[in-house]
């Protein structure tokens, strides 16, 4: 649930914390005072397109935080999935600042996160249901999304969505290896000549892996071969063995002779002779093993010098065409007689695919079936529950359908299924169903939107579910029976209703008032948490306005005393 959120230099929003509790909580205020500037700072933080013009006047930036806390183990494993861990103590901070030079920044538990990663992230913690997103269920695209949302928490949809998407991969690469290898076929001389011209190219050097780095090392050594002479030669005979004069070696053997002699009157150069003798040994080795730097058969350096640069000229040939290494030319070779294979065998490859094909289709289709089946169990339920959600909420006599059907063709098939998903409504007595695009009107929709996510309510996706104005254009009545469906759906979720309805704001288990001060010659908004006369003072106005009498404040007492012993369970 969203515990607490921070907005600071938003439109008329200076600098605004608010902590919230669980349950049903009611916005109210005055036009202007700045409901819809929260809606819009808590979109912000969820990712949405950060624009300048939110930004306070005379400020360099704005900014959105809060932290969410009690979250549901389904959230926090499809948040796991995503790589976001609560803090120790279980809470998940989110923030997001934009500033007036156009740059963004957004963070997850104090890290820095891409915007994209925020927005996957927001739908398991805050889900915004306003007159806007009434009219996503105008996209029929989206009804089939909230069918499978209903049936995962009816219904054991997940694991044949997983088999069907498997199937469904499977199937498309082997219809494209199908299509490539028929147009493989089509131009099967002309791959042919090429591939074989590719691997007589590269076997006619007859490489060996590493064969360009042993090259390279060896020319190093020829071309230098003078200096490897000579220096190595001075190594050896300024310390190993010096035929016209002494070495290193000779002058340390005559010095532990003459610690030796000394050991008889000083007894430490008896330590010292035996550490030098190592010495002599170890410097020795030095000289030999220098004396090893010059090959053997570096006689000829100019003539096999020549040998290597028109072998590695040859190589390198190869390597502008086929790899930027022998192993990867080599590769290549393997690649290209494999290609030849595929094309010898073009004609059995092309049957044995598309009998693979034939089965995987066979598959896709019955895993489609299965997919089909539960989501028609799942239609089945949600229109009822749906039916009499819309009878309850004074929509009497309206129709609700699902239609669910499968696609007449395989080609049809998409990644989430086979099946055709449109919701249908006749919303008065004795009409026709119909597309809701052709039917409903605002408050229609709003209602039809109430109705599914009370039947979604609980059944994953975000703890934090937030109504914008959803009772506009409804009547007194309707919005009381509103008020109650949503104090049903904070059962299980964390739900809050911005409203101009005092029957909605009178049945909330915590009512906040939204309004506007002035500070320093600027307007500023502030929200505040109503205590018992507050509240009824507040729900007077909403429903006489301005002016308050003595009768309309009884009126709204009585509302508000009633509302909190009404029970949800209605």
């Amino acid at each position: 649930m969203l515990s607490f959120l921070h907005i600071e230099n938003i439109a008329v929003i200076k600098k605004l914390d608010i902590d919230f509790s669980k349950g049903f909580t009611a916005l109210t205020g005055e036009t202007g005072a700045g409901k819809s500037i929260i809606i819009d700072s808590i979109c912000l933080l969820l990712g949405a397109r950060g624009s300048r013009d939110l930004i306070r006047s005379g400020e360099d930036y704005a900014k959105v935080s809060a932290i969410f806390a009690c979250l549901d183990s389904d959230s926090l494993n499809e948040l796991k999935l995503l790589d976001i861990e609560p803090d120790e103590d279980g809470t998940i901070s989110v923030m997001r600042t934009i500033y007036a030079d156009g740059r963004s920044q957004a963070k997850i538990n104090s890290q820095t996160v891409q915007v994209s990663l925020l927005k996957e992230a927001s739908k398991y913690l805050i889900n915004i249901q306003s007159q806007h997103e009434s009219q996503i269920l105008l996209d029929i695209t989206n009804h089939i999304k909230y069918l499978d949302t209903y049936a995962e928490s009816e219904h054991d949809i997940k694991n044949a969505k997983t088999e069907y998407a498997f199937s469904f991969e499977e199937y498309k690469a082997l219809k494209n290896k199908l299509e490539l290898l028929k147009a493989q076929g089509a131009e099967k001389e002309r791959m042919r000549e090429l591939l074989e011209y590719q691997v007589k190219d590269i076997e006619a050097l007859s490489l060996r892996s590493g064969e360009d780095e042993a090259l390279e090392a060896r020319r190093k050594k020829l071309q230098n071969a003078e200096k490897l002479i000579k220096g190595s030669d001075f190594v050896y005979r300024a310390l190993a063995r010096n035929s016209g004069g002494l070495c290193a070696s000779d002058l340390i053997e005559k010095s532990v002779s003459a610690l030796t002699k000394l050991s008889e009157y000083v007894p430490e150069a008896s330590e010292l002779a035996e550490k030098l003798t190592e010495y002599k040994y170890e410097i020795a080795d030095i000289g030999e093993r220098a004396r090893d730097f010059v090959p053997d058969d570096i006689d000829d350096a100019s003539g096999e010098l020549d040998k290597i640069e028109a072998r590695l000229d040859a190589i390198s040939k190869l390597k502008k065409k086929y790899g930027q290494s022998v192993d990867e030319i080599l590769a290549f070779k393997d690649k290209a007689k494999c290609e030849l294979d595929e094309l010898e065998n073009n004609e059995e490859l092309v049957l044995k695919t598309e009998a693979k094909l034939k089965t995987a289709q066979q598959k896709l289709a019955q895993d489609a079936k299965i997919l089909h089946e539960i989501r028609v169990k799942a239609a089945e339920k949600l229109e009822v529950g749906i039916g009499d959600e819309l009878e309850y909420l004074d929509m009497k006599g309206a129709r609700f359908k699902i239609k669910a059907e499968l696609v007449s063709s395989v080609e049809k098939y998409t990644q989430s299924g086979a099946d055709d998903v449109e919701f249908l409504i006749a919303a008065n007595p004795g009409e026709e169903l119909k597309p809701m695009s052709k039917t409903a009107s605002g408050g229609e929709l709003s209602r039809v939107m109430l109705a599914l996510k009370s039947k979604l309510a609980g059944g994953g996706g975000a703890g934090t579910l937030i109504f914008d104005e959803i009772d506009t254009g409804v009547s007194g009545k309707t919005c009381e029976k509103i008020g109650l469906r949503l104090k049903s759906i904070a059962e299980n979720s964390q739900v809050f209703c911005i409203t101009h309805s005092a029957q909605v704001a009178s049945l909330a288990d915590t009512h906040m008032r939204i309004s506007k001060t002035e500070v320093g010659g600027r307007n500023e908004t502030c929200v505040e948490i109503l205590g018992f006369e507050e509240r009824v003072r507040e729900t007077a106005r909403i429903t006489s306005g301005v002016s308050i009498s003595d009768k309309q404040l009884e009126a709204a007492r009585e509302m508000v005393l009633a509302g909190s012993k009404k029970t949800a369970d209605v």
